[in-house]
């Protein structure tokens, strides 16, 4: 399954180190939360930044301000909404 993320990541939330997560919607509100490691920041005008949730890695594309992010650091994103793609291999 492909996951996307329709907006550009403005903000995110320093989060305990661990395998990740994706939680989603609940009674209180429709948003989606990825709990997870940074493993590659894009430089220059590549704004996409690969996190590692459990064994699997997304590509998030996120604003200027993933310059303050480090590779290593776990972190928690949320957003409204996520879009869902079967994915064959």
């Amino acid at each position: 399954m492909e996951f996307d993320v329709p907006e550009q990541v403005e903000s995110w939330q320093s989060a305990e180190a661990g395998p990740g997560s994706v939680t989603g919607a609940d009674n209180d509100s429709e948003q989606v939360t990825f709990t997870g490691t940074v493993v590659e920041i894009g430089v220059a005008d590549d704004p996409v930044v690969s996190i590692r949730v459990g064994g699997d890695i997304l590509l998030i594309e996120m604003s200027e301000q993933r310059f303050r992010l480090t590779v290593g650091e776990s972190i928690a994103i949320t957003t409204a909404a996520v879009e869902l793609y079967p994915y064959d291999l």
